[in-house]
């Protein structure tokens, strides 16, 4: 568990499979998440839940006073570093969770985890993500191609950003 100033980042637990399939069914968070699906269902829930427990991944459910409001992680990649994901509910957004579960995140993972770099990519016009990034102090390096079925079926050029200790 992690705390910050008004949040609880935790272990995703069972119970949060109806809260998952509620924030993460709306097609106005989906749309802008890589890995997904659209409509997401129970099933999708609780095969998050269980790979929420890898070893290669440190994920969270974002709460505020016991609610589910998003989600955050950081997954390990082949190169060494941590991708930083996150997502959060349509009726909790401009309460700046995203950033308060981001800054806590990366502040035990570069002191207490030891983690060297961070990379996060978004959307190119998820402009509220790439604000966020950016505020987050996360260089820019470089555009990279990626494909998000079945939400958007074209490739998008993606501009990746990263972090490090």
């Amino acid at each position: 568990m992690i705390r910050s100033a008004r949040l609880l980042l935790r272990a995703y637990e069972s119970a949060d499979a109806q809260s998952l399939v509620a924030l993460l069914g709306d097609f106005e968070v989906a749309r802008w998440l890589a890995r997904v699906p659209h409509p997401y269902t129970i099933d999708d829930a609780d095969a998050w839940i269980e790979l929420s427990k890898s070893e290669a991944r440190r994920s969270f459910a974002i709460t505020r006073d016991g609610a589910l409001v998003g989600g955050i992680g950081l997954g390990r990649r082949p190169d060494g570093a941590y991708e930083l994901g996150y997502w959060i509910g349509r009726r909790f957004h401009r309460n700046g969770y995203a950033e308060e579960a981001s800054r806590k995140l990366l502040q035990v993972a570069f002191a207490d985890w030891r983690v060297a770099r961070v990379v996060v990519s978004a959307l190119p016009d998820n402009a509220p993500s790439l604000a966020l990034i950016a505020k987050l102090g996360f260089r820019p390096i470089g555009l990279q191609p990626f494909y998000v079925p079945p939400l958007r079926p074209w490739p998008a050029v993606i501009p990746h950003f990263e972090q490090t200790r």
